[in-house]
């Protein structure tokens, strides 16, 4: 048989071995314990609901105490005025709560006003008036 053959032969068995070899030690990596149990957990998490809340929301009967409105000048080169809106409330376990709100929002609360209070991670999400 010719050299070059055989060379050629012993070359494309090596490739295979090495081939094998490398998946072995692929497919030995993955079936660790540890791997799989990682992978489970990646996956878990993966296929979680995207739309279920890992916020903290918190509702709260309560009495609009003040809302204000002031101007402070943002900035240092050019300052601009900007309108701040703040609504206190104070709710049934008589805590006092202050939250920064839209203009469009500050309109819709008058003093003494009481209802429902909505707070989502630390911000005010809504407040539903009593009639």
């Amino acid at each position: 048989m010719d050299p070059e053959i055989l060379f050629c032969i012993l070359a494309v068995l090596a490739m295979i071995a090495a081939v094998g070899v490398v998946a072995w030690l692929i497919l030995r990596h993955m079936l660790k314990p540890e791997n799989i149990q990682a992978e489970l957990e990646r996956r878990k998490t993966q296929n979680a609901d995207p739309f279920e809340p890992d916020f903290a929301t918190l509702e709260i009967r309560a009495t609009v105490l003040d809302h204000t409105c002031e101007v402070r000048l943002v900035g240092t080169k050019t300052p601009k005025a900007t309108k701040i809106f703040t609504v206190v409330f104070r709710g049934e376990d008589g805590k006092v709560l202050s939250f920064r709100v839209p203009e469009e929002m500050y309109d819709g609360f008058e003093k003494g006003q009481t209802g429902l209070l909505t707070v989502v991670d630390d911000q005010l999400y809504g407040f539903a008036p009593e009639e």
